[in-house]
This record gives structure tokens, sequence and C-alpha cells, in this order.
């Protein structure tokens, strides 16, 4: 159920607090123009009930899956999900920054593992190797999402301990973000081993013999003699 789509009246909302400056999840309860009501959660979404004490129930639940104080806030307010955009894109975990992780509570960890078995069960649509020296992958794949059953294109963007998986319904927008990505973490002084965006510094290796390099397209070629 999109909300969005739906005419409906908030009756009350709640944000959990992370810290002072940030909630990290809200909910919203209210009714819809046909008499049922709506349950709204940050990280679960949207839910129909068929009145106001299944909908209290509901949020009941949500607020026991999660640690510290949910505040009741003004039900007009505007609480932006910023780890869902407008345009389709969700951050589904990273460890930089607030993420849909953040908001599953005490279920994050087995909701999180469905999700990483559906993303590593399918094979790398676009692939980029960062330096050894900064160690990690920035990748591609279509995947089945393990809640909703829609297929979605997750961009994974791994650098040493920091990681980051956003993803989109639509492949062309998700490839260039995944382009966008490559070419900001290109660094001539740590060159890619390999890449398919072409442009991008590549790694090369120089022997007496040969040189060798990786080409954009992930294909290998040897070049005689010296640069």
């Amino acid at each position: 159920m999109v909300l969005q789509n739906v005419a409906h009246q908030c009756v009350k909302r709640w944000s959990l607090q992370a810290d002072a400056r940030y909630a990290v999840a809200h909910i919203s309860v209210g009714s819809l123009i046909d008499g049922d009501w709506y349950v709204d959660h940050t990280g679960f979404g949207t839910r129909r009930f068929a009145d106001k004490h299944a909908a209290w129930a509901a949020i009941r639940r949500l607020m026991y899956l999660h640690e510290g104080a949910w505040g009741e806030v003004p039900p007009s307010a505007e609480l932006p999900h910023e780890f869902v955009s407008a345009d389709g894109w969700r951050v589904l975990y990273s460890t930089s920054e607030y993420s849909l992780y953040g908001t599953w509570g005490r279920m994050a960890d087995r909701i999180w593992g469905s999700y990483t078995r559906a993303i590593r069960a399918r094979r790398k649509i676009r692939d980029t190797r960062r330096h050894w020296e900064r160690s990690g992958d920035i990748t591609l794949r279509r995947y089945t999402d393990p809640r909703d059953r829609q297929a979605r294109y997750v961009v994974e963007d791994v650098c040493g301990s920091k990681q980051q998986f956003l993803d989109h319904p639509d492949r062309t927008v998700a490839e260039e973000r995944y382009e966008q990505l490559v070419r900001a973490a290109a660094d001539r002084a740590y060159p890619f081993p390999w890449s398919d965006v072409q442009g991008v510094p590549l790694h090369v290796v120089k022997n007496p013999k040969r040189i060798f390099t990786t080409l954009y397209d992930g294909t290998s070629e040897y070049f005689r003699g010296q640069l």
C-alpha cells in the first residue's frame, strides 16, 4: 500500500529519537477514505486495518521492537524518510549513516540477513575492484526483495570497513548511480585492478618482457616492449 496515493487523515504520529538531532524512525496512524485505518512505519511500510483497535495493537507491537522512547509529534509534522527517497532510492544498509537497517529494531539482523542472502545469490551485472590499498568493490546486482518479492537493483559500495547498499527498481537509474560512484572513486594514484566503466584509471604492471593492463570491459591485453 502506498499511502501517498490514498486519501487519508493522520490522527497521531510518533518519532523515535536516535539522538538529540535525528529521529531514526516514525510511526503514524490515521483513517482512510473508505473507513479503514492505516499504520505507517519508516522501516516496515504502510498496512491497512479494518478498525482502530487492530491498528493500535499493531502500533504497540512496532514500538516494542525498538529500544528508546517514542515521543508524540503533531500529526501534521513533516517527517521525511531520508533513506527512502521520493525517486525510488532506498538506503538498505550503511556503516556511515542511518539506513533502513536502523529502523528494523530487534528484527534488524534477521531482516538484513534475508537481504544479504538474496543479494549474494545473484551474479554481478557490473563490477569494479578497488586498488589493493583501498580494498573493496563497487558492484551492481539484480535481486528479488525478500519482503515484497519485487525485482530491484542494488549498488554495493565497499571501501575497507565502510559499506553502503543502495537499491532502486529501475536498472537504468541504478547503473547511472553505479557509474557515478566508480568515477567518484577513481584516483590515478590508486588505479582500479579492473572496472567496466570506460575511461577510469586502471592498474598497469610492467616487467622486462611485457606490460599488462586490464581493460575497461574486463578483458586483458598485453603490450610488448615499453610504454
